[in-house]
């Protein structure tokens, strides 16, 4: 392969990985505001400018809320909830697979560089 495709492809994963994790910040957004308030609210308000005090503090909690190398619990009473965290737990694997990925890219293209 030449060098050129490798390079494009590590951009496509790395701007994957970028999409994936912004959406697992948004569910986890998402998931502080069903646990809080009880109600449902749109996932990409985690983007909006107009947050007041409360979700500002939300948003912020939502950015260390499910670290990407320590496992999702499972032990919520709501459905809900459970189906929330299963979504994230998704994501990390997303995640992980697209770094595993990016690092075969980079072992691939090494050895076009030696020659």
């Amino acid at each position: 392969m030449s060098s050129f495709i490798l390079g494009l492809l590590t951009v496509l994963f790395l701007f994957l990985i970028l999409l994936v994790f912004l959406r697992k910040l948004s569910l986890s957004f998402l998931y502080l505001t069903l646990k809080e308030t009880g109600k449902e609210c749109n996932p990409f308000r985690f983007f909006s400018n107009s947050l007041n005090a409360k979700e500002k503090e939300r948003r912020n909690q939502a950015l260390l809320l499910f670290p990407l190398l320590y496992g999702v619990p499972k032990e919520e009473e709501s459905t809900e909830l459970d189906r929330i965290k299963d979504s994230i737990r998704r994501m990390h694997f997303l995640l992980y697979f697209l770094l595993f990925l990016v690092v075969l890219v980079g072992l691939m293209s090494k050895p076009l560089e030696s020659q």
